[in-house]
């Protein structure tokens, strides 16, 4: 980190680690420190809401072959070897 009055950067102290921390430049947030548990968690969170989403916009239009997932796409998500 460079040192003067612009470039300084304030970091929030946090309460405890499931409180998260955020960085500051001029007042600003620029990034969050998360405790590494909550972040699995929110990755999780996301990605089950990314699954939701998707089952939706095919049940709104199951004719519509943009809201399929490539079988390749699938194996590769789930970490298995193509057929």
């Amino acid at each position: 980190m460079t040192s003067g009055r612009n470039s300084r950067m304030r970091q929030s102290q946090p309460d405890s680690r499931s409180t998260p921390s955020f960085v500051q430049k001029h007042g600003k947030p620029i990034a969050v420190i998360l405790d590494a548990e909550k972040y699995e968690q929110f990755l999780d969170y996301v990605e089950d809401l990314e699954d939701n989403l998707t089952v939706l916009e095919h049940e709104l239009n199951p004719s519509d072959p943009s809201t399929y997932t490539p079988l390749e796409e699938v194996e590769r998500e789930l970490g298995l070897k193509p057929l």
